[in-house]
């Protein structure tokens, strides 16, 4: 008990990820210049997340590769730093070549995480992963956790039940 006490909190996960990133790597020969390209795309993920989850008091667990994972104390403020990332991306996006141009998904779950070394671990994890492989491209989904945190805040819709590898009820999903 002594150790989930110290270790475990209730927290707000976010999962960000940029969509067709393994694609675009298949794709390309391994040339200095598209590699270039690819570690610039990185830069421009990386400039378009990382400000925003600090600004907004996200702590930045790891980042891998193409994408991210941070966690929130605050639901609030994960709900919004996802719009805010969602919303520079899509203005950036007006001022980048085409082959510049990338979309992200993103994915919250609120709920008890396990801290360990500098990681997080537990379902509530897990599920906020699913949630954003599970949104469109330029899209945030969310769990029902998140959202009855932030409804009286942000317009959200409900999108309906997902059925989610690892668990056994569907769960039900907002945008």
């Amino acid at each position: 008990f002594k150790l989930r006490r110290e270790h475990e909190q209730r927290l707000t996960v976010m999962f960000a990820d940029v969509v067709g990133y393994t694609r675009r790597t298949s794709e390309l020969q391994s040339t200095d210049w598209r590699s270039a390209n690819l570690m610039k795309l990185i830069q421009n993920f990386e400039g378009s997340t990382l400000p925003t989850i600090e600004a907004l008091k996200g702590e930045l667990i790891k980042k891998m590769g193409d994408g991210l994972l941070a966690v929130f104390k605050s639901p609030l403020n994960a709900a919004i730093a996802a719009l805010l990332i969602q919303k520079r991306i899509l203005e950036d996006n007006q001022y980048r070549t085409e082959s510049e141009k990338f979309n992200v998904r993103i994915g919250l779950n609120t709920g008890p995480v396990f801290l360990k070394e500098g990681d997080v671990y537990g379902d509530t994890v897990n599920v906020a992963s699913r949630m954003e492989t599970s949104a469109e491209p330029g899209h945030i989904r969310l769990t029902q956790s998140t959202y009855e945190q932030i409804k009286d805040h942000i317009r959200c819709t409900r999108l309906g039940d997902l059925q989610v590898k690892g668990k056994p009820e569907p769960i039900t999903v907002y945008s």
